[in-house]
């Protein structure tokens, strides 16, 4: 039985923790695992992903209440 690796990234863009969690995806999947990452937006091609990424929209109740969590650091 393959084992089922998912990545959740906020976005994909440019950074330390992005990268890392794609090279992650990569080696996992070059050693048999089944890796995927979602993210609710971003841009990877900045980074040779080998694994499928697959990006979906957030909620509207999501993107209304992130303006409420940076004012009131929840």
């Amino acid at each position: 039985m393959m084992v089922k690796v998912v990545f959740a990234l906020h976005g994909t863009g440019i950074a330390g923790g992005t990268r890392a969690v794609f090279e992650v995806a990569n080696r996992l999947s070059g050693r048999g695992y089944d890796a995927r990452i979602i993210a609710l937006g971003g841009d990877h091609s900045w980074f040779n992903v080998k694994v499928p990424v697959h990006y979906v929209e957030a909620p509207r109740f999501i993107r209304l209440a992130k303006p409420l969590i940076r004012i009131y650091k929840l």
